[in-house]
């Protein structure tokens, strides 16, 4: 697994770093933030993985939020009334996509349900932010749009987990399905 090895042989060592920050951050408009991209087929594999590398950093002294954008989502519907909304969209799933993407962009953006549950005061020698379960957002909002959102208050650092494979030289295609997105400006592992 080619991921795994990134993983091990670069994300962790510049992670648990105490210049975390300036390695994610250099050359990329000084932003700590990356992104890691791993093939969708392996969501579970990736999972025990990325638990093992929270508590090899936590053992060395790092403090790792997780945040799950599956969680932000239904966050979103359930302060939607999630029964009300299901009903309202009489179970149409084109319907309920374009009303989801609606409540992440403009009700209560999914960047603010973000910030909500990451510490309000980051130190970026010792925090670190994961991105986690990104697939959630398929069809509904854009990691892209996150990310860019997502930069005035990811302070240190913080890495988007990508279902999705990298097209070089920067482009990423979201589980394999989408055309490649070219508009991430940050570190791409």
């Amino acid at each position: 697994m080619k991921w795994k090895q990134k993983l091990l042989d670069q994300l962790e060592p510049d992670l648990a770093a105490t210049d975390a920050a300036e390695r994610l951050g250099r050359g990329h408009h000084d932003i700590p933030c990356a992104i890691f991209p791993y093939p969708a087929e392996h969501e579970l594999a990736f999972r025990e993985e990325m638990r093992l590398l929270v508590n090899r950093l936590t053992q060395a002294g790092k403090t790792v939020t997780v945040v799950s954008l599956a969680d932000c989502l239904v966050e979103a519907i359930d302060e939607q009334d999630r029964v009300e909304f299901i009903e309202s969209e009489d179970n149409d799933p084109s319907k309920m996509l374009e009303t989801l993407g609606q409540l992440l962009s403009q009700v209560d953006p999914l960047a603010n349900l973000v910030r909500r549950r990451i510490p309000e005061v980051l130190d970026p020698a010792r925090d670190v932010v994961f991105l986690v379960r990104a697939a959630s957002l398929f069809k509904i909002h854009r990691a892209s749009a996150l990310m860019e959102q997502a930069k005035t208050f990811l302070t240190c650092p913080s890495i988007l987990f990508y279902p999705g494979e990298l097209e070089h030289p920067i482009g990423l295609r979201f589980l394999d399905r989408l055309p490649p997105d070219n508009s991430y400006r940050y570190k791409i592992y």
